[in-house]
């Protein structure tokens, strides 16, 4: 997700991630619905039927990968897990 949308709308979105919920999720699916690179990575994953985003949050309910997660399952009524990453 990091490389995906721009940097802008998740970090204003982690200065207040409870408040700023339902606006983050509203952002970032336009920017991601205009994003090149997200296009090429729903077509690469299209054939698969199971596709895991890696994510390292602090709160896992509300992050980038959820709204990548639900806009792929959305197109693709397929399987989509996260799995949340050690620390780095």
């Amino acid at each position: 997700g990091k490389n995906i949308a721009l940097n802008d709308i998740r970090y204003w979105f982690h200065a207040d991630p409870i408040n700023r919920w339902a606006a983050f999720k509203s952002r970032y699916t336009a920017e991601l619905n205009q994003s090149e690179t997200f296009m090429k990575f729903r077509q690469l994953i299209q054939p698969h039927d199971i596709v895991i985003l890696p994510y390292n949050p602090h709160d896992n309910k509300h992050n980038n990968t959820v709204v990548m997660a639900n806009m792929i399952e959305t197109k693709k009524l397929t399987n989509i897990h996260t799995s949340r990453e050690a620390d780095s």
